[in-house]
């Protein structure tokens, strides 16, 4: 973002899913790449209807091709998908302490220009199983 003394207000107001399925195996999977302004992630939250709990990686990448983990959540078995577990809300995991804050003390991802968030899974999703993950996020 540009410096300025004036206060940043998004431009445009955005979501962002991607699901992981078996195929996709344990590799990184671009969710979001950032515009020239910057963006900031206010919900990113995840769902999985496998039988197994997964393990969900999440990572930068600065714009050198190299991902930076962040952290890794776990995704109960049925996490959003069976109405008796909810869907997990990454960004207020303990795992990953090292978040932002807004002003109600709510943790976000800042990323900046060009960077790209990626997610991953420690084991691949089951066959015939899904794990989605959706990010709602506010662009400069």
């Amino acid at each position: 973002m540009a410096k300025t003394t004036t206060l940043p207000i998004p431009q445009t107001l955005k979501t962002a899913p991607v699901t992981l399925v078996n195929a996709d195996g344990t590799g990184w999977k671009t969710l979001y790449t950032a515009g020239a302004e910057g963006a900031v992630v206010r919900v990113f939250g995840a769902t999985c209807d496998d039988t197994v709990a997964a393990n969900l990686r999440i990572g930068v990448d600065p714009g050198t091709g190299t991902v930076y983990q962040k952290g890794c959540v776990n995704i109960p078995i049925g996490a959003g998908t069976t109405g008796s577990v909810p869907t997990v809300d990454c960004l207020a995991s303990v795992i990953m302490p090292q978040q932002g804050m807004d002003q109600t003390f709510k943790r976000t991802l800042q990323l900046g220009a060009g960077e790209v968030l990626k997610i991953a899974v420690l084991a691949a999703v089951g066959a015939g199983k899904v794990l989605t993950a959706m990010i709602e996020l506010e662009e400069f």
